[in-house]
């Protein structure tokens, strides 16, 4: 699983934001993160991509619940400094392999 936050970020709040986010690594970590890392897109002024790989949706539901108050406080100061304006935006990937992606074609062409 791939999860991707994209964050809106006013420009005199970036830098406490950057500082909040950084500190969100460690809890993505200890709660099963296997790849951590923040983005600033280049085209689109304050825009953050914060992304992190988990190893199954199970794991990630997982990650969920074993949050601690404190893992909770510590996204919630990076989480406040969004826009208010603007939700955070929650992309959830799931990856496929090859063999995965032919069996589901041979399975679309059979009902074709």
């Amino acid at each position: 699983m791939l999860i991707q936050n994209e964050y809106q970020i006013d420009p005199e709040h970036r830098a406490a934001f950057l500082h909040a986010i950084q500190a969100v690594e460690a809890t993505r970590r200890r709660n099963g993160a296997a790849r951590w890392r923040v983005y600033r897109d280049l085209s689109a002024d304050g825009r953050f991509i914060e992304r992190y790989i988990i190893q199954s949706w199970s794991e990630y539901v997982r990650l969920r619940t074993r949050m601690t108050v404190s893992d909770r406080k510590i996204q919630e100061r990076a989480f406040d400094l969004q826009c208010k304006d603007v939700p955070i935006r929650v992309s959830r990937l799931l990856g496929i392999n090859e063999r995965e992606f032919l069996e589901s074609q041979r399975h679309h062409d059979e009902a074709h």
